[in-house]
């Protein structure tokens, strides 16, 4: 039986007892797509128990940096013992810090920028307006603030990564568009073939005649399995089980 408290990975664990974002198979996926190659700098907004920072560590070349940034006492907690006891503790830094306090002092550029934001998990029905989905749901960071932030830390080579469920994500593009931020590869993640999608996550850069390369991330062949070659393949180097 599965421990709660923590999460076993190849290289690394993750102890979650605290915090309220625990490991979810979207977020490793999540973390397994993001292309970090040429990378030196990366930043990963709202951290959490540092799941996504120790990810993108192992899979990024040894000269790379991490700035893990979080604002929950809970989650920084967990994260500070995760990252302390990976083998890339050197290469990531964790800074108790709201973004928008973050971006207004730090004197810093990131050649990727990634976020797994909360949000409400009732924003996704129909009749859910646009400001209840763009509202993030514990920390008062808006849409808004994540996308103008985030561009405050970039540079025009930045790439950012993001990850919501489909309709979130829908409304957040409009934003990143209108903002200036142009989407270039978009997962739309799912089950298995016929289930409904679930998450989608994007990538966007500051080149608006980029085209928006579109893939269908599956991760199960049927309602009962097994797993498919592109889900395999994409987390053998995390899961214990692959």
């Amino acid at each position: 039986m599965r421990n709660k408290n923590f999460f076993d990975f190849k290289k690394f664990r993750i102890l979650q007892s605290n915090s309220a974002m625990k490991v979810s198979s979207d977020a490793c996926v999540f973390g397994a797509l993001i292309n970090v190659d040429h990378t030196s700098s990366i930043l990963d907004i709202g951290a959490g128990t540092g799941l996504l920072s120790l990810i993108l560590a192992q899979k990024s070349n040894d000269s790379s940096t991490i700035t893990a940034l979080e604002i929950d006492v809970d989650s920084i907690i967990d994260s500070t013992i995760n990252l302390k006891s990976s083998p890339w503790q050197h290469r990531i830094s964790l800074i108790h810090s709201s973004l928008q306090l973050f971006a207004e002092n730090a004197n810093q550029t990131f050649d990727i920028i990634i976020s797994n934001p909360p949000f409400f998990k009732n924003s996704s029905k129909p009749n859910s307006s646009s400001k209840h989905i763009a509202r993030h749901s514990d920390h008062s960071l808006s849409f808004n603030d994540l996308i103008s932030c985030s561009k405050l830390l970039s540079t025009q080579d930045t790439k950012f990564w993001f990850i919501l469920p489909v309709e979130e994500m829908k409304y957040f593009t409009e934003l990143a568009i209108k903002s200036g931020l142009f989407p270039f590869y978009q997962y739309t993640l799912q089950d298995y073939p016929l289930a409904k999608p679930k998450r989608m996550i994007k990538a966007f850069c500051y080149d608006d005649s980029t085209k928006c390369n579109q893939e269908l991330f599956l991760y199960k062949e049927d309602v009962l399995g097994p797993y498919t070659e592109q889900f395999s393949k994409a987390m053998n180097p995390y899961y214990l089980f692959l």
